[in-house]
């Protein structure tokens, strides 16, 4: 049986480094499944570590990495890099399995530095990260929520994330399609363009204000 493989690494609440390992794969009948193989703790985030505990999973479960034939893992140096990343240790044991950097993380890159650009998303991002530190103790952050700056700021990121929110949400599933994915980026990507026009603004701003009115003071 050849196979996809897609590996994931996170660090937990307790810091240490968790790696998740599933595979892709296509049955007799032409029907996609996609089943996590599992979860394991790294010592380290080494490159030759990572490597080693793909080959003990697979080998757990009698899948030759040879017969592998797609690795699917984010950007990280240690997991792209084309000499000594993880793909490239794939592939001197499995010449046929090729590397493809993860759609999902790529959309999270690629929203983070359109947030990082924006100065209204960037303010609210961190006024959000300030909300989860326990907001109702701190009567200075409940008092920028009188602001109409930070309501025209959360309606603006909840406008751009809930559409790609979805396409998220599309690219994790197991039956998605490459072409589906690349329509639902052009899709995403044409959606995004047509709010950037005077009357879409015009009419989002008058919506934010009139939500406002009751609810913050006066827009400077």
């Amino acid at each position: 049986m050849w196979f996809s493989i897609i590996a994931n690494e996170a660090t937990d609440i307790s810091h240490n480094e968790h790696m998740s390992l599933s595979i892709r794969w296509v049955d007799s009948g032409y029907t996609i499944h996609e089943d996590c193989l599992g979860l394991v703790q790294l010592p380290n985030t080494k490159a030759e570590t990572i490597f080693d505990a793909i080959k003990d999973i697979l080998i757990r479960c009698s899948l030759p990495i040879a017969n592998c034939r797609g690795q699917d893992f984010d950007g990280a140096s240690n997991m792209s890099g084309i000499r000594n990343g993880v793909q490239a240790l794939v592939e001197r044991v499995a010449s046929k399995a090729l590397y493809v950097h993860c759609l999902g993380h790529s959309l999270n890159l690629c929203l983070k530095d359109v947030t990082y650009k924006c100065d209204l998303l960037r303010n609210v991002m961190s006024f959000i990260y300030e909300l989860v530190q326990l907001i109702k103790f701190s009567p200075k952050r409940l008092s920028k929520m009188e602001k109409f700056d930070t309501l025209f700021s959360l309606k603006l990121g909840y406008l751009i994330f809930s559409a790609t929110e979805q396409l998220s949400i599309n690219l994790q599933s197991k039956d998605i399609t490459i072409q589906e994915a690349i329509k639902g980026a052009t899709l995403l990507s044409s959606y995004l363009k047509s709010l950037r026009t005077e009357q879409k603004f015009d009419c989002f701003y008058d919506t934010v204000l009139h939500e406002s009115e009751d609810l913050t003071e006066e827009p400077v």
